[in-house]
């Protein structure tokens, strides 16, 4: 059996956490000075989606908050 580094195991097991765990837009949107209905926009214009994946209505993937925080970070830099 094949020890696993606890860092990559740690990480794995965050981000398992962050696809099962659904947040509500209303939790997300402040959090990047969007507002609800923004966000819903621009995740059905396909930002932050991965491919082949599509938001459950009216809620959002824990995992779409790392690509909300790249983007995020990019826009503040332009």
């Amino acid at each position: 059996m094949k020890s696993r580094n606890s860092y990559d195991h740690g990480r794995a097991l965050t981000k398992d956490l962050q696809i099962r765990r659904l947040l509500s837009l209303s939790e997300v949107a402040p959090l990047f000075g969007y507002s609800i209905r923004t966000l819903q926009r621009r995740v059905a214009d396909g930002h932050f989606l991965e491919p082949r994946r599509k938001p459950i209505s009216g809620r959002i993937h824990g995992w779409f908050l790392d690509e909300l925080l790249e983007y995020r970070a990019n826009q503040q830099h332009i």
